[in-house]
């Protein structure tokens, strides 16, 4: 062997043992209060049981670190593994976009799916000293999901601390999560309880967790850019009078989930203390799409509950997809929102089980209110029409949603949902003005490359908007013609690959005119006649859905 072989093959084993990771198992006894602890991407470390990192302890995760649950703890005391952050302690979780911490189950490859391996492993929980509205007044209460004591009590009490510090988590997944305790008793992907306004919550992502995606107890966390797929409970749920804030979140669920949980994309509720109703909380941008409209867990699905004392204000979000509400207000909520507590303001709703009339997908318990909720919801800017996503498909995979039938949830050219955003408070710093309404503009890609969500496969991009007017993936679709138009006018779509092809058509505020489907059309160039003497004269969009994507052109009709 000739010395420059040798001095390759040596350098080569060299960097392998550099980046071999080893395997550290942590224990509840490995972590003590008010010391400092660095995890490195250098090692998987595997939590075994409840860990609890105690007061004034300080957890350092590096940039790229794996972190794994044990389906199985070592002792018999814990039913799952989690890591408990609790008052007084803080975490630096920060990864980055290109290496993002990721906290799984044990084992966990790609061969994982939902909802098989739902709860193979507990979660994540953060405790704070910031406010809560707890039922017995105290100001203080226990985390769900573990067995009480000490150590799982956050709220302040008399001493809250509303901008308190518990850390920061940046470019996060928690994969898989959500492990079963007891009947009704589960562990959330990301539970937050009394964590206060200095902690920095961004660039989450929480995929397949059995129970509610992030959950909120209290507290004045604020939450921006926030990823819920394919949980098996609610994606976003607040409790106890959370005071924060929150921007560009995101939910898919599982098409036509069969687990027959209420799965919301927003379920809030208030304060339990009978003495006052809570705190007003807002949330801008929100894109909340459901398990579909088929499936048989549609009495369970609604975009949005609002309820128990409830007052949070959605502006410029999307609710599309579920099987039953696109929003449902409930007892005091209700008379909150029409005394002008709270704010649903240029929103888009569509496509709902119980239909697409506001009359039809707003719930009320009180029935005299119903008019009156209605009239406000429009009269604050909230539409019912298509929000021309670029791809939202229920023809799920064998592993749910995988394998090209993804979902890319960024409005096309022609969606109303890129104009008529209203602006947030220019002298809260926390917001990002936008002109689109829901999280994404048509080029934002923020959940790219570091999210599982994507790695998978259940989050595409499909380009439909950012590409010129009319071309996408191989697909051409040329300018009807004539145009404008009086009567009929030909439409000619090339198509790369045969393809079944969807024909909708929208006016010029998106409000949806016509839909069709072509059928099964082969490759190459196919022509359909648009019969259009019935439509006012005016500006139109044309926009033909694909296997392989979207297309849009615009038209004129004049008589």
């Amino acid at each position: 062997m000739n010395q420059r072989l040798t001095l390759l093959l040596a350098a080569l084993l060299l960097s392998v043992v550099a980046f071999a990771q080893e395997t550290v198992v942590i224990t509840d006894a490995d972590l003590v209060a008010g010391e400092t602890y660095n995890w490195t991407s250098d090692n998987v470390y595997q939590l075994d049981g409840y860990v609890f990192l105690e007061d004034g302890g300080t957890l350092n995760i590096e940039a790229g670190t794996r972190i794994e649950g044990l389906a199985d703890p070592s002792s018999s005391n814990d039913l799952a593994s989690a890591l408990i952050i609790t008052r007084g302690a803080q975490i630096f979780a920060n990864g980055t976009a290109d290496e993002p911490i990721v906290f799984t189950a044990e084992g966990q490859d790609d061969t994982f799916s939902v909802p098989a391996e739902r709860g193979s492993w507990g979660g994540v929980i953060v405790l704070g000293n910031a406010s809560v509205g707890d039922e017995n007044g105290l100001g203080t209460a226990n985390v769900e999901g573990i067995p009480i004591q000490d150590r799982t009590i956050y709220g302040g009490g008399d001493a809250n601390d509303d901008t308190e510090s518990s850390g920061s988590l940046t470019y996060v997944s928690v994969l898989f999560a959500g492990a079963t305790l007891a009947d009704n008793n589960e562990i959330n992907g990301l539970t937050l309880g009394g964590v206060g306004s200095g902690t920095r919550i961004e660039y989450i992502e929480i995929f397949g967790n059995s129970d509610d995606g992030i959950e909120i107890f209290g507290g004045s966390v604020d939450i921006k850019y926030a990823l819920v797929a394919y949980c098996g409970d609610d994606s976003f749920d607040t409790d106890q009078g959370w005071s924060g804030r929150g921007q560009f979140w995101v939910t898919m669920q599982l098409p036509n989930d069969q687990s027959g949980n209420n799965q919301n994309g927003g379920e809030h509720d208030g304060s339990e203390n009978p003495s006052e109703f809570g705190p007003v909380q807002t949330v801008w941008n929100a894109t909340y799409i459901g398990m579909g409209t088929d499936g048989d867990n549609g009495e369970n699905n609604t975009g949005l509950r609002i309820r128990n004392q409830a007052a949070i204000s959605y502006n410029n979000s999307i609710f599309t997809e579920f099987g039953e509400d696109g929003l449902r207000l409930q007892d005091t909520s209700q008379n909150r929102y029409v005394g002008d507590e709270f704010q649903l303001q240029n929103n888009i709703f569509w496509n709902f089980g119980n239909g697409n009339e506001f009359s039809d997908f707003v719930r009320v318990d009180n029935d005299d209110l119903a008019d009156t909720i209605v009239a406000k919801l429009i009269a604050e800017g909230n539409l019912a029409v298509d929000p021309m996503l670029g791809r939202v498909t229920f023809e799920a995979s064998e592993d749910g949603g995988a394998d090209g039938n993804g979902v890319d949830p960024r409005p096309m050219a022609g969606s109303p949902a890129l104009s008529g955003g209203a602006t947030p408070p220019t002298t809260d710093t926390f917001y990002t003005a936008t002109a689109y309404r829901g999280a994404f503009g048509p080029s934002e890609d923020y959940w790219v490359d570091w999210t599982y969500t994507y790695d998978r496969g259940y989050l595409i991009e499909l380009s439909t908007s950012t590409v010129d007017f009319g071309r996408n993936n191989g697909l051409v679709l040329e300018v009807p013609a004539p145009n404008p138009a009086s009567s009929l006018t030909t439409l000619s779509i090339e198509l790369p690959t045969a393809s079944t092809v969807d024909l909708t058509i929208y006016d010029q505020t998106g409000r949806l005119v016509e839909q069709t489907s072509l059928g099964r059309r082969p490759a190459g160039v196919n022509k359909y006649t648009l019969e259009v003497s019935s439509y006012p004269s005016g500006h139109y969009f044309v926009v033909m859905r694909t296997d392989a994507g979207a297309v849009a052109q615009r038209f004129v009709v004049s008589r």
